[in-house]
């Protein structure tokens, strides 16, 4: 009788452990796995370079290990980092997670910027940028090309004025931001990407969006021309930007600054695509004034009208 009563049990026990098996898909971590790991700051290093290292953000390190200052870590800082989960199989199927949604900003290219500048100003890598654009040579970008450049959590989202938008000085510009201490910078920029214009507005800060407003006045623009409207944050330590999102836009003159004639007088060497670039309007434009029917014939002497 207590054989069978053995039998039974284990039998029972046996039955358990199987289904077990099959229904349990994640286990807790037990009392003495740690969370994360400890890494140790050494010279050269970024929170940049650490998080690409590790698989992480930079703002899980900021959060995480309470920092003030993004750009200021220092050798022999002792970081925590946390663990990556790492799946269970199971024999049953188990519903996947689906991944967060991904916002594309734009960034037009300014004079002097490279792929990598400007994946390290917006926390993504060179890759990122070369998938989402296409672009089969990452060291060979120009200026006012327009990038697209993805991010699950970008730090600067405009909303107005949009691509392509007609505008007149001053300029309202909206969007939502999550910034260090929520300031935002907001610029206006001509067509050879010089600022005429600026201001800054609040926005959210460390891991919360909120929406900001900026009204941004410019001048020195006489006469229609394509131009940038940017807005970015600048980092503690270097002021470099970070975040930074463009609008191309069509700049109308500014009130108060008369239209008057301007002449250029052609010299040895001088194209008109380089006399168009000096004067902030396009080629198009400088041949229409002119008369000009063959772009590429112009001759030193040749006076000629800028509109």
């Amino acid at each position: 009788m207590m054989r069978s009563r053995l039998i039974a049990i284990a039998l029972f026990l046996a039955l358990a452990l199987t289904l077990a098996g099959f229904t349990v898909v994640s286990a807790a971590p037990s009392a003495g796995e740690e969370l994360y790991i400890e890494y140790t700051v050494r010279p050269g290093d970024t929170l940049y370079s650490i998080a690409w290292r590790y698989g992480v953000t930079v703002r899980d390190l900021v959060a995480i290990n309470h920092i003030r200052n993004p750009n200021l870590i220092y050798v022999g800082q002792v970081l925590r980092i946390p663990k990556q989960p790492t799946a269970t199989p199971t024999p049953s199927p188990s519903p996947t997670a689906t991944p967060g949604p991904t916002t594309i900003v734009t960034y037009h290219v300014h004079p002097g910027d490279t792929l990598y500048r400007i994946a390290l100003g917006h926390d993504v890598s060179v890759s990122t940028i070369v998938r989402a654009n296409r672009i089969r040579n990452p060291n060979l970008i120009y200026v006012e090309q327009a990038l697209e450049i993805p991010s699950s959590h970008p730090g600067i989202v405009l909303s107005s004025p949009t691509q392509g938008m007609d505008v007149s000085s001053p300029v309202t510009v909206t969007g939502q931001s999550d910034t260090f201490e929520g300031n935002v910078v907001v610029d206006v920029l001509d067509r050879g990407f010089r600022r005429v214009g600026t201001t800054t507005a609040m926005g959210g800060a460390m891991g919360t969006y909120a929406p900001f407003t900026a009204t941004v006045a410019y001048g020195g623009v006489r006469y229609p021309q394509w131009g940038y409207v940017e807005a970015y944050w600048q980092s503690p330590k270097d002021g470099s930007k970070l975040d930074a999102v463009t609008v191309r836009v069509r700049l109308n003159p500014a009130e108060g600054t008369p239209p008057a004639e301007r002449y250029h007088v052609v010299r040895w060497g001088e194209t008109l695509y380089g006399i168009s670039r000096r004067y902030g309007v396009t080629i198009r434009e400088i041949a229409a004034a002119n008369g000009i029917r063959n772009v590429n014939l112009i001759y030193a002497g040749q006076r000629l009208i800028i509109p």
